[in-house]
């Protein structure tokens, strides 16, 4: 959780309430390590509209900070907070998306 991190680069979006529900079930879940939930957008071929869906993933403190590390070098920022959570999403102009009035609900993210 992000509590008042300064270093995290509020999002205007928030999760669906059944995403966030199961996003804090999965994480609640993970014993092994302190997760941070990741997203993940893609497109699905498959529709006609060709809108795109976010993924979940838990990712271990070493990841985000590889993460943080390697975008760092390029000045990016892929920690974020959503909903009062930490997040990375490391698709740079997906997350800023979430920030914008161009961004659209879609599944598991409800916009502004």
């Amino acid at each position: 959780m992000s509590g008042n991190d300064p270093d995290l680069r509020k999002l205007g979006a928030r999760l669906a309430p059944a995403a966030r529900r199961h996003v804090d079930q999965a994480l609640a879940a993970i014993k092994g390590y302190k997760p941070t939930l990741g997203l993940l957008y893609g497109t699905d071929p498959a529709l006609e509209d060709g809108q795109g869906s976010w993924s979940v993933a838990a990712y271990a403190p070493e990841t985000v900070a590889d993460l943080v590390s390697f975008y760092g070098k390029f000045g990016a920022t892929v920690r974020f907070e959503l909903d009062g959570l930490e997040v990375v999403i490391a698709q740079i102009g997906q997350a800023q998306q979430l920030s914008t009035p161009a961004c659209s609900n879609c599944g598991i993210i409800v916009c502004g």
